[in-house]
């Protein structure tokens, strides 16, 4: 798959390295978001950004609750 990375558009968590745009070799372009979990990168690609901001919503709903389950500001 053809990287065709636009760079840093948003960075909402710190697992989160970037917000970018992908071409497939069929042309296609997808928006990606890589992420840091348990020390390995993974770039998940999602076809529209109605889904990168709904993933990126569940993403900080998940670590706001882990700051509220340990107390850590």
């Amino acid at each position: 798959m053809e990287n065709v990375q636009a760079g840093i558009i948003y960075n909402p968590h710190p697992n989160i390295k970037c917000i970018g745009i992908k071409r497939s070799s069929s042309g296609l372009y997808w928006v990606g978001v890589e992420y840091v979990y348990n020390n390995i990168s993974t770039y998940i690609m999602l076809r529209t950004w109605n889904q990168v901001f709904a993933y990126i919503d569940v993403m900080l709903d998940a670590a706001s609750e882990v700051c509220e389950d340990h107390s850590c500001s």
